[in-house]
């Protein structure tokens, strides 16, 4: 019997029929590998699938997000050049971009014409609502607190001025004037040793940060109630 002939079409055709290498192979990859791929391919789609739609996702909000900053932004410069027409672009900045920077500084300026124009109900009610942000920045925390303090106190709302007084002596920096602040509350409402306990406070605060008293105005005028209120204890 003759010898078979590498070129013998019956053995072309037989190894034609052989199974092709994949594409895993092609990578040398460790057949264990390879099996657990095949295997749970469907679900490695779906999660690859799932990622890929997360990415676009965050790139589309990133994108949008940058649109309505640039927005916002525009919007409270507008406002600002525009004295006639600042009152209500800026409340339109608030009520359009409430999320975003612009909204919060168009908010304090607002307070401010509010203030100017002795709507004190109006300008305490955008503070309250800034002091209740998350968002606020750490550095305008104290002084929208500070801020608000004190209209509460020219409007005679006592026990509100005490509670932002508290809030305002747990800021590192404003103990000081929270103290002040309380004393004087205290002292308007009569409450004699709670004001002169404030009124303390403030001036060893004072000393602790080794601020200069030296010919301070206001120490000096301090001092002077306290003098007076302890007479009456």
């Amino acid at each position: 019997m003759a010898e078979q002939n590498v070129f013998d079409k019956k053995t072309i055709e037989v190894n034609t029929m052989a199974e092709p290498e994949g594409l895993l192979e092609q990578f040398n990859l460790p057949p264990g590998f390879i099996a657990f791929v095949r295997k749970h391919s469907k679900l490695i789609w779906s999660a690859l699938i799932c990622a890929t739609a997360v990415v676009v996702a965050v790139s589309l909000y990133g994108s949008y997000r940058s649109y309505t900053l640039n927005k916002a932004a525009s919007a409270l410069d507008q406002a600002l050049q525009e004295p006639d027409q600042k009152r209500s672009r800026l409340e339109t900045v608030i009520r359009e971009y409430g999320s975003t920077p612009s909204a919060l500084w168009a908010k304090v300026e607002l307070m401010k014409m509010h203030e100017q124009h002795q709507e004190m109900s109006q300008a305490i009610t955008l503070l309250e609502q800034l002091e209740s942000e998350s968002s606020l920045p750490g550095l305008l925390k104290p002084l929208v607190t500070s801020k608000l303090a004190g209209l509460y106190e020219r409007e005679n709302m006592e026990e509100q001025a005490l509670a932002a007084f508290k809030a305002l002596s747990a800021m590192q920096g404003f103990e000081g004037e929270a103290y002040r602040g309380m004393g004087r509350v205290n002292e308007t409402l009569g409450r004699t040793d709670q004001a002169v306990a404030n009124y303390r406070l403030y001036i060893q605060k004072l000393e602790e940060n080794g601020a200069s008293v030296q010919g301070d105005p206001t120490l000096m005028v301090i001092k002077s109630r306290l003098h007076s209120l302890e007479q009456l204890q």
